[in-house]
């Protein structure tokens, strides 16, 4: 799941908005395909100053908004009070009920189980695509912060407010994730040489000019 994501955030924009040297492996391999037409056929053929005032901007606030939006889960636990409330009549009297079968009470009363999967599938991809573009993008830094701080705190108070007590599952799923993670250390060493050794990003506006 967190491969999905991480190609539909990262690798996307970069197939669809930059281009490749004519006659080269990638424009072969393309033309072979007849996909010449709008794969590594955008407006910027390298990751120069004008790739970062669009694309860079575009990622930075596509892993903002996903750090932000891992509180959304919270949303949940307030539909939960509203319909607890709504079943006492709004009323402070926590036995009182209008449910008549066992089920139903607990339908209402015992929140619901967190979602593994995706929880780590995002925290996954969001940080690889950090990892992958920070060197030369220093505040996706800051995204990464908002999501992991974001997170923990959310889950955190869903955990002891709302949530179900989740099966267990060890230690083996915390240490698979943390292992993928660790991976995304190379993407972000050959991905950094690669993007700060072009010179078009330290153009100032004189010579622009």
């Amino acid at each position: 799941m967190w491969i999905i994501q991480f190609v539909n955030t990262a690798v996307i924009l970069i197939i669809i908005n930059n281009s490749v040297v004519n006659d080269s492996a990638i424009d072969k391999a393309t033309t072979a395909t007849g996909t010449s037409g709008f794969l590594f056929h955008g407006s910027y053929p390298d990751f120069n100053s004008s790739w970062y005032e669009v694309i860079g901007i575009t990622l930075f606030t596509n892993a903002f908004i996903t750090g932000v939006s891992a509180a959304s889960p919270i949303s949940a636990w307030f539909i939960g009070c509203f319909k607890r409330c709504c079943d006492r009549s709004c009323t402070c009297d926590e036995k009182k009920t209008n449910k008549i079968l066992q089920e139903d009470y607990e339908a209402v009363y015992s929140g619901s189980l967190i979602e593994y999967d995706m929880r780590l599938s995002v925290t996954i991809a969001i940080i690889w695509v950090i990892m992958m573009f920070a060197a030369a993008i220093p505040v996706l830094y800051l995204a990464g912060f908002v999501l992991c701080f974001v997170t923990y705190w959310t889950d955190k108070c869903l955990f002891l407010k709302f949530y179900k007590i989740p099966p267990k599952h060890g230690s083996d799923l915390i240490s698979k994730a943390r292992s993928v993670i660790e991976w995304s250390l190379v993407l972000h060493l050959f991905m950094g040489l690669y993007m700060i050794s072009m010179p078009d990003i330290f153009i100032d506006e004189k010579e622009e000019n």
